[in-house]
């Protein structure tokens, strides 16, 4: 029971913690002309879960990944370009991108494929 109160408070600042950094230039929320639209990313629908093992072993760190998503919204692929050091947390958060929205970006008011970088902290404090 009491490692539910702590896995919920964990979840909630673990998705606190997300930064998303965008590598496409339509992505970045300057639209340079009209019939540009950034890339939308909806993370209250891909809360990572911190794996338990990783948080018994007192595990944290800030695990880099790269994604991109398709014209359709849909997530074409993902991987780690820095990790956080340990495997358990590098995979969790990959599984969270699975369960992302998207909406894709615009350009020429015609959806394109986009380029991310996203870096995600996982903290026991």
């Amino acid at each position: 029971m009491q490692h539910r109160g702590l896995d919920n408070k964990l979840r909630m600042v673990a998705c606190l913690s997300m930064v998303i950094a965008c590598s496409s230039h339509v992505a970045r929320g300057a639209a340079d002309s009209i019939g540009e639209r950034a890339a939308i990313l909806d993370v209250n629908q891909c809360r990572p879960v911190y794996p338990r093992a990783a948080m018994q072993r007192g595990e944290h760190g800030v695990v880099k990944m790269q994604f991109t998503i398709g014209a359709n919204g849909k997530l074409v692929g993902s991987a780690i370009v820095k990790s956080s050091g340990f495997r358990d947390l590098d995979q969790a958060a990959l599984n969270a991108l699975i369960h992302c929205r998207f909406k894709p970006a615009y350009r020429n008011e015609r959806p394109e494929q986009s380029a991310f970088v996203m870096e995600y902290r996982w903290d026991l404090q």
